[in-house]
């Protein structure tokens, strides 16, 4: 319930925003074009109490670390110029493993891994600030990301489920290089998760020790716009 009272406030004020931006820039032109990024994908863990658990779990965990994933980004993007420095770039993809992984480090000295992979359709809505004049521009870029996770494996949802919601703030740096027919933009970003990836309702030997997970990524990417 938590979530959904951060998550719906945040979609209703984007697409009122969206709805306000699009009024106000619908003579401008966009040019459309593709994404391909790659990079890390981890969850940052908050132990809940554990002496006040019906279980203390001091007795059999010595602690629960992260670990990282592997992923992959595909997408389409629609570029619009707002002014010679600023521009929306809003790009709809898909991630391909996203999440990380958890390790429960027991007092016996094994550990037990949870690899939370799985895909998630992703909606990015940054701005870009251009620094300088040159032909070759540096930019940095910010804006919020909205994710909808598709397909946790059963086997890791039976331990410990996820919230299939999330929203980033997502910020970098980035470099514009016009080519012949097309625009090219490599950029870097880290975005962190604002949504308890844990749901309020679960209880489990794995869910129990944790009170807050949060998504969190590093990302390299490259932009294809037409010119």
């Amino acid at each position: 319930m938590r979530n959904l009272k951060l998550v719906l406030p945040c979609l209703f004020f984007i697409l009122y925003a969206s709805s306000g931006f699009a009024q106000t820039y619908k003579k401008k032109a966009g040019k459309a074009g593709v994404s391909v990024g790659f990079g890390l994908s981890s969850l940052t863990v908050e132990n809940s109490n554990w002496n006040k658990q019906p279980i203390n779990y001091k007795d059999t965990l010595n602690s629960i670390s992260s670990k990282s994933s592997f992923m992959l980004n595909l997408g389409f993007n629609y570029s619009v110029k707002i002014s010679s420095k600023i521009e929306f770039l809003p790009t709809f993809y898909l991630s391909i493993t996203d999440c990380g992984k958890l390790s429960y480090n027991k007092k016996d000295n094994t550990s037990e891994e949870i690899n939370f992979e799985a895909s998630s359709l992703c909606l990015n809505a940054p701005f870009l600030y251009k620094i300088g004049n040159k032909h070759i521009k540096p930019y940095i870029v910010a804006g919020p990301t909205f994710l909808h996770t598709l397909n946790q494996k059963e086997e890791t949802k039976e331990k410990f489920r996820l919230f299939n919601v999330d929203i980033l703030g997502t910020a970098g740096i980035g470099v514009e290089i016009p080519a012949k027919s097309v625009i090219i933009k490599p950029q870097i970003t880290f975005s962190k998760g604002l949504v308890n990836l844990k749901p309020d309702n679960i209880s489990g030997f794995y869910s129990n020790p944790i009170a807050a997970l949060h998504r969190q990524n590093i990302c390299l990417s490259v932009y294809f716009t037409d010119k």
